[in-house]
């Protein structure tokens, strides 16, 4: 358990250090984890915590790199959410709710943003866009029960 421990303090920690590069480089080696070959024994609660929090400190949705590391934690718990075992359980029962909170206040910052003449960051704001509302019909939808579905209603 203590190595367990230490192992999300270090993921928490790097999670802190305010780099884009890092962030999206954390963000792509934790979903890169789901498609090993024995994906549930090799995401656990902390990289579940790690992905929620990634995802919760971001603080715009337009700021450096912050939509490519939303998108992917998003991206990632969604596949989490549908997982049966250990690291599924854990995030239905403890991180599910944050999660969800995040997504939502995501959609509302895309929403109350102003449309650019920059079809990129348009295009990145479709796509972070796309990625909240597969995260959240997952959520209401995939092993979720009322209370999730209460808390994205």
């Amino acid at each position: 358990r203590a190595i367990l421990q230490r192992r999300q303090d270090a993921f928490l920690a790097v999670v802190q250090v305010p780099n884009d590069d890092l962030s999206v480089a954390l963000a792509d080696a934790l979903h890169a984890v789901l498609y090993t070959k024995d994906k549930m024994s090799q995401f656990q609660e902390q990289e579940v915590v790690c992905c929620v929090e990634m995802m919760s400190r971001q603080k715009s949705v337009v700021v450096g790199k912050a939509e490519f590391v939303i998108a992917k934690a998003l991206a990632t718990l969604e596949v989490v959410n549908d997982m049966e075992g250990p690291a599924g359980d854990f995030f239905r029962g403890s991180c599910a709710e944050k999660a969800i909170s995040t997504a939502v206040r995501c959609l509302e910052l895309i929403m109350q943003g102003d449309r650019s003449d920059d079809k990129d960051a348009n295009h990145e704001k479709e796509v972070l866009c796309a990625g909240v509302c597969s995260f959240l019909f997952s959520a209401s939808t995939k092993g979720a029960d009322a209370g999730f579905q209460q808390d994205i209603l």
